[in-house]
């Protein structure tokens, strides 16, 4: 009985000190955590990136992640019907606007330099790229609202 005593004892201790439990928990400054039942739904602020890791019943996710993304004012805004043709282009292109929308355009040149800079007569313009550099080139419509668009001269 003496033997078994403190080998009792020592099981009952290495049963009970546990250093560590895993449990379903995110760990992070913001975010909140919602539970009904057996759902548990978390959400953090932070990177969008993560990385999770699964060993039989247990679960482990690095880094933060943010399950819900919400945009707001995307109802303000409005599907824009702009055509622009060839893209890509050798000489010339045509672009197509809504009218009465635009008023004016800018082509950029990919380092930012104005190109091209015009008022809008009509619904339609044609770019006359036979000047320009092999690249990329940006579109600025300038109007009620603005929009970009890019294209590239071979």
């Amino acid at each position: 009985m003496r033997c078994y005593f403190p080998a009792f004892v020592a099981y009952l201790f290495c049963y009970s000190a546990n250093a560590q439990s895993i449990s379903p928990t995110v760990i992070s400054p913001a975010g909140q955590s919602y539970q009904n039942g057996s759902v548990i739904l978390e959400q953090t602020i932070g990177e969008p990136v993560t990385h999770t890791y699964t060993s039989g019943g247990n679960m482990l996710t690095q880094g933060f992640h943010q399950p819900l993304v919400s945009a707001v004012g995307l109802d303000d805004w409005q599907r824009i019907d702009v055509k622009l043709f060839p893209n890509p282009t050798i000489a010339f292109a045509t672009v197509e606007v809504p009218e009465f929308l635009f008023e004016s355009y800018v082509i950029y040149d990919a380092a930012g330099k104005i190109i091209t800079e015009n008022l809008l007569a009509g619904n339609s313009f044609i770019i006359d790229a036979t000047n320009y550099s092999t690249g990329i080139y940006t579109i600025r419509l300038k109007g009620k609202i603005e929009s970009l668009l890019t294209f590239i001269k071979h």
